[in-house]
């Protein structure tokens, strides 16, 4: 600070004196009142250099602390150069459905949106939809802890992130007969050096920023994804290039999503269980179905590439995805390669109407043709349709002539969303919005999958927040859910969820 105001004085006093000896010099004098100028222009221009040399003032307020770390609410690890913060967030959600709820769920779930209740609405005419009215849902699963560090190096800052929360079903107990025995589950773990970073982190073509503020875990249709995927992302300033923003491009980890007879399969999955099973008569044993094949395979990493523009009015930001290699190969006569592709453009837009500066318009609009999990960031969707048949023994088909009627297509899905934030008062927001998405299903599929694969979803969204103090918030939203499936049977809900969130 006092540096800056030596700098400040000096340019002042240099000022003044030139602006005296213009007004009061004679004409006859211009010649030497220029040579002066100059030499004072030069002696200011030295006092500044000086000035620049001056080692910093000493920090004020809680940086005095000689263990303050180099970013808020962090501390200097004794005998290094790494600072170190330790944060998270403590979750309560309460959720109400009035209609379209699972009477079964379990663990209980406070994802009343994508890739959670909706996923999987009650349809209409079903004993579930009948069931499904006036279902209570409590749950903390969504409080996480997360570290981070920053270490200065010649080569930029490096950084790392770690953080974990309790939505794995994993190793769980998590009904309430006894207690919640919710699981970890690791959400986040990258690190960066300069452009440089590794890790498990959200994907590259996905963007947060242009993502509504939701109270439910899985946020607004039409959201491009995926989430927390392992990858290695290299991030370009554009600046010496005269362009605005940064390029960055990564390669994540692939993952061939796939549906044939037997239903929704990844690549990663070894063998999928089939719950076939013949009833058990006098003296016969029943038998079951056990295992299917899996013909689905990946042989090369998604690549994705974005360009994003911070703007003091908001950001932009145009992604791609290229998935080079989506592959059905059994191994004796089925083999078919397709090339999976997807474009996204999101954006924040603060308009300032009105004088309400932090209003805040977000918008996403997103599409492809075998993208899969990126296309909508929903996990019902996926890249390749089949007619794969369900065997009992592996694989399922051994002739050439069962390969030539084995049907394979990618399928295109597209959508978008809107949401808009106000702010009421410095402690008190609200969000509004909706968003969309579309899945074309080859007509090949089964009348049994028709019955229940997504063809459309949408989610509408309304909230009110009030946050106290900075670090405490609690919410109330209504979210209202539909979807419909390829044989248009179609299934609603309306929920009320309140949460608490006390940060640390």
């Amino acid at each position: 600070m006092g540096k800056k105001r030596n700098i400040g004085t000096v340019a002042v006093l240099g000022g003044l004196t030139a602006a005296v000896a213009l007004i009061t010099a004679l004409p006859s004098a211009r010649a030497d009142e220029l040579a002066d100028l100059r030499a004072n222009q030069e002696l200011l221009q030295r006092r500044v250099d000086q000035l620049a040399q001056l080692p910093p003032p000493p920090p004020e307020g809680p940086r005095a602390s000689s263990l303050a770390g180099s970013f808020p609410r962090s501390w200097v690890i004794p005998g290094t150069e790494t600072s170190m913060k330790i944060g998270g967030n403590l979750y309560m959600d309460v959720v109400h459905y009035f209609a379209g709820g699972q009477a079964n769920q379990q663990p209980q779930s406070n994802n009343t949106t994508t890739n959670g209740n909706l996923n999987a609405l009650p349809l209409r005419g079903t004993n579930a939809r009948s069931r499904g009215n006036n279902i209570w849902q409590f749950t903390p699963n969504r409080s996480n802890i997360n570290f981070e560090t920053r270490t200065p190096t010649q080569f930029g800052e490096a950084r790392t992130f770690l953080e974990w929360d309790f939505s794995s079903n994993a190793f769980s107990q998590a009904n309430m007969h006894n207690t919640d025995n919710l699981g970890l589950r690791l959400r986040f773990a990258y690190a960066t050096l300069g452009g440089l970073m590794a890790g498990q982190a959200n994907s590259n073509f996905a963007d947060p920023d242009a993502s509504m503020e939701v109270l439910s875990f899985g946020g607004l249709q039409g959201d491009p994804g995926p989430s927390r995927v392992p990858q290695i992302r290299y991030t370009q300033p554009l600046a010496p290039w005269g362009l605005l923003g940064s390029l960055s491009v990564s390669a994540e980890a692939p993952e061939t999503d796939a549906q044939d007879l037997g239903g929704t399969i990844e690549s990663d999955v070894g063998a999928a269980t089939s719950a076939t099973c013949t009833a058990a008569v006098v003296g016969v044993a029943p038998t079951c179905t056990l295992l299917r094949a899996n013909p689905f395979k990946t042989v090369a990493p998604d690549l994705t590439a974005a360009w994003y523009i911070p703007q003091p009015w908001g950001h932009f930001d145009f992604s791609v995805v290229v998935r080079p290699d989506l592959q059905i190969n059994d191994g004796l006569f089925v083999r078919r390669d397709f090339v999976g592709y997807a474009a996204h453009i999101g954006m924040d837009i603060k308009p300032g109407w009105f004088g309400w500066a932090k209003d805040d318009i977000t918008f996403h609009a997103v599409g492809g043709d075998g993208a899969g999990r990126f296309g909508t960031g929903n996990t019902s969707y996926f890249a390749l349709a089949s007619n794969y048949p369900v065997s009992t023994a592996l694989p399922g088909v051994t002739t050439q002539a069962a390969a030539a009627a084995i049907k394979v297509a990618t399928t295109p899905e597209y959508g978008g969303n809107m949401g808009y934030q106000h702010y009421w008062t410095p402690e008190i927001r609200s969000n509004i919005g909706g968003g969309v998405t579309f899945h074309d299903i080859p007509a090949f599929v089964g009348a049994g999958q028709r019955a229940a694969l997504n063809k459309m979803e949408f989610t509408g969204v309304a909230n009110v927040i009030w946050a106290p103090v900075s670090f405490v918030q609690f919410g109330l939203e209504y979210a209202y859910a539909y979807r419909k499936v390829v044989n248009n049977n179609h299934g609603d809900a309306h929920s009320l969820q309140w949460q608490s969130r006390f940060r640390f």
